[in-house]
């Protein structure tokens, strides 16, 4: 998986929605801007050591 991704003010305005409606204690910009490196590094991490599920991962979501 190529690491060129950079946090854009959209992800974190559309994290701080999400977590504004699913967790509103924690919603703030800096909670969101820590999921979105979160998600980015598991993701990174999983497409080395289970590369089969991450191509799971996204054939699913492209039934959706």
């Amino acid at each position: 998986m190529a690491d060129e991704y950079e946090i854009n003010e959209e992800d974190i305005t559309k994290v701080l929605n999400y977590l504004e409606l699913t967790d509103p204690t924690h919603a703030s910009r800096d909670m969101a801007i820590a999921v979105l490196n979160y998600m980015h590094s598991a993701m990174n991490e999983m497409s080395f050591d289970n590369p089969e599920q991450l191509d799971q991962i996204i054939e699913d979501m492209k039934k959706k």
